[in-house]
């Protein structure tokens, strides 16, 4: 009998063991697919909230005023609230920021790709600015005649973007403790099965 349960549970850890790997290289996978989603997810949404704000009329008319941060850093601030970003930063052509979430950083030059969204393009890209790794965009503002009168810049940090991510790490874990627990019932039964036999072919003889 002792040798039976010991083949058992040779069994039952070699099941255990190809069920672990199965699930840590498809969880692998999972969370690098995950992350990449959640990047491109990232990419979309500062960009359409970027497009959103330069294409407001307001906008380019508060650039265009003596004074564009008294009417521009308050919109600023509380589209980003509403939208969860981390940074809406509305520049002059020159980079110079009119907006920030720091406004220690007003006035001081934005950093990051603006060349394309100069050029009447945008930009989205991976960058390491003032508040860390972001992704970001990077959108014209427009005048009344079509030139480039200004730059929109919206970002939601790496951090941010991994918090995400991490909020779902439960989910994972319940599916790889399913998945050990399915093997373990599936080896609970194998041994119930096994003992039935042997005492079958006890009574037998």
């Amino acid at each position: 009998m002792t040798r039976g349960w010991s083949i058992a549970g040779q069994l039952f850890a070699l099941q255990v063991l190809v069920v672990t790997l199965l699930v840590a290289g498809g969880t692998t996978g999972a969370v690098l697919l995950a992350r990449a989603d959640a990047r491109d997810a990232a990419a979309e949404e500062v960009t359409s909230v970027a497009e959103t704000v330069a294409h407001a009329p307001f906008v380019a008319e508060a650039l265009a005023s003596p004074d564009p941060t008294r009417r521009l850093q308050p919109y600023a601030e509380a589209t980003r609230t509403a939208t969860g970003t981390d940074f809406v930063v509305v520049m002059a052509p020159d980079r110079t920021r009119y907006t920030h979430p720091n406004r220690d950083l007003i006035g001081q030059p934005f950093l990051g790709t603006v060349e394309p969204a100069l050029a009447g393009g945008q930009v989205v890209e991976v960058y390491t600015g003032t508040l860390g790794e972001s992704v970001r965009a990077v959108v014209p503002v427009r005048g009344d005649g079509g030139a480039v009168v200004g730059l929109v810049s919206v970002g939601i940090t790496t951090e941010a973007i991994n918090r995400k991510l991490l909020r779902q790490a439960p989910a994972v874990g319940a599916a790889t403790a399913a998945a050990l627990a399915l093997a373990g019932v599936g080896h609970g039964c194998s041994a119930a099965a096994s003992a039935a036999r042997r005492t079958a072919s006890d009574r037998a003889r």
